[in-house]
């Protein structure tokens, strides 16, 4: 059993062995190496950058780290160039005249670098993944400040059963910017079923009335109050024009000769009163009426009320109708 395994783990090396030199190729790394140095020579950093990271790939080496991250500064890579200096730093020996050419970079780099803060929202689906461009962000790099180079990253969420959501962020050197996601088109919350109400108790009225339904049936009311008090003031005043009237006919008879001063003043008071009355009527049935117009269109929890004015001898009368 024993030599069964050591067989394996033998196989395994030799494999991986195999796949490392299949990718480590120096005459090849050179020639790219060459070849990215001419590219900057013409001004071309772009292509030489992309020559530098194939050299790189090919033969590993702290001079094409450095290289690199050189020309990644030249066109504003800012965090890759940092983070490659970085990396050539930890492969140079103290004693490397290069160290501290990647040293003094690093520091320049350190307030330009922008970082990315991406956050989930609360309650978001297990198994949602999110990715910067075509690199994954893991679990544990969600809410942490990440260098990323300036200008736009696309941010790509996906919810399980759900199509892609790709959101374009914008940042700028030193800046930091969060960005929390927004999982729309994901999946939504299933409606609760409806329950029928057992024998004897009412259906479920739960829905609140919109507070501009409140506001508007307040102020009916208000209206409606004022309204109101009108009518009743066409009511007292209509009951003391009756009043004078009856005064007036007992002491001034039908020719309307008075003999005492109190007829003569019952008649004066009663036609006082009985405009009053006449007016507090017109006016307080036409603002109650605009008050019940208001709560009535208010919603339909208003109660359905009429309101109406009778005429009275001398006056008017009030009369209220309605179903609640």
């Amino acid at each position: 059993m024993r030599l069964v395994t050591a067989a394996t783990v033998l196989a395994v090396a030799l494999t991986a062995t195999g796949a490392r030199a299949q990718d480590h190729d120096p005459a090849a790394a050179e020639s790219l190496f060459r070849g990215a140095k001419a590219s900057e020579q013409r001004g071309d950093y772009k292509k030489a950058c992309a020559q530098f990271a194939e050299s790189q790939r090919l033969d590993p080496a702290a001079g094409t780290l450095l290289n690199e991250a050189d020309c990644e500064e030249h066109i504003g890579a800012v965090a890759s160039a940092w983070g490659h200096y970085t990396e050539a730093r930890d492969q140079l020996s103290k004693a490397d005249d290069r160290l501290p050419f990647a040293l003094q970079r690093i520091a320049a780099l350190e307030k330009r670098v922008p970082h990315l803060v991406v956050r989930l929202p609360t309650g978001a689906p297990s198994g949602t993944r999110v990715a910067r461009g075509n690199v994954e962000i893991g679990a544990a790099a969600l809410g942490v400040p990440l260098a990323v180079d300036p200008g736009s990253i696309a941010i790509t969420v996906t919810v399980p059963g759900q199509p892609p959501i790709t959101t374009n962020v914008t940042v700028a050197e030193g800046e930091t910017k969060e960005v929390t996601l927004d999982l729309v088109g994901g999946p939504s919350t299933p409606a609760q079923p409806q329950t029928a109400p057992t024998p004897g108790q009412p259906a479920d009225q739960s829905t609140a009335p919109s507070s501009s339904s409140d506001s508007k049936r307040t102020l009916g009311f208000v209206v409606g109050g004022v309204g109101v008090a009108g009518l009743v003031v066409g009511a007292v005043t209509g009951i003391m024009a009756m009043g004078d009237a009856s005064t007036f006919k007992n002491d001034c008879g039908s020719n309307g000769a008075c003999q005492h001063q109190s007829g003569v003043d019952a008649a004066s008071a009663g036609k006082t009163a009985s405009t009053l009355s006449t007016i507090g009527f017109i006016g307080g049935a036409a603002i109650t009426g605009v008050g019940v117009y208001l709560v009535l269109s208010s919603g339909p929890s208003a109660p359905a009320t009429r309101v109406g004015a009778t005429p009275l001898p001398g006056g008017g009368g009030l009369s209220f109708g309605g179903s609640f």
